[in-house]
């Protein structure tokens, strides 16, 4: 640990402290600077976070951001009015893609969840989401 840095944090190569948990890694490095602990107002962005937090249950989050062009490919960059149209044909096409994570309970359930069938997300979503965020 580097004199003066509170407990938690490291310094990286450009010498900016980060929070150790992203390490070295440049995908969390960018994933620590660009996007961790910023307000997600886009009902799309909130859409894809949602969804990608789901697929990385049970793996490393450095796994999906690793994945997650794919994922945006695959999932009509997360416009959950085209999501909420996909069918079993659509299903059996992502359990084939080797760019995402192929785990039929999370790719089948996507939007059950989230009550998106009717191609919206639930009203308030982005309220109860900013609810819970630190003041």
């Amino acid at each position: 640990m580097v004199a003066g840095l509170a407990k938690g944090l490291i310094l990286g190569a450009d010498g900016k402290a980060r929070c150790s948990w992203c390490g070295g890694a440049p995908d969390y490095v960018a994933y620590h600077d660009e996007e961790w602990g910023r307000c997600v107002e886009d009902d799309f962005r909130l859409f894809e976070k949602i969804c990608l937090e789901g697929f990385q249950s049970g793996l490393s989050w450095l796994t999906v951001l690793r994945k997650r062009e794919n994922f945006r490919r695959a999932f009509a960059d997360f416009d959950f009015h085209r999501v909420a149209r996909f069918n079993r044909r659509s299903v059996q096409r992502l359990l084939a893609d080797t760019g995402i994570i192929r785990h039929r309970g999370k790719i089948s359930h996507r939007n059950d969840g989230l009550g998106i069938n009717q191609g919206e997300l639930p009203p308030g979503i982005n309220k109860i989401v900013r609810r819970r965020r630190p003041g």
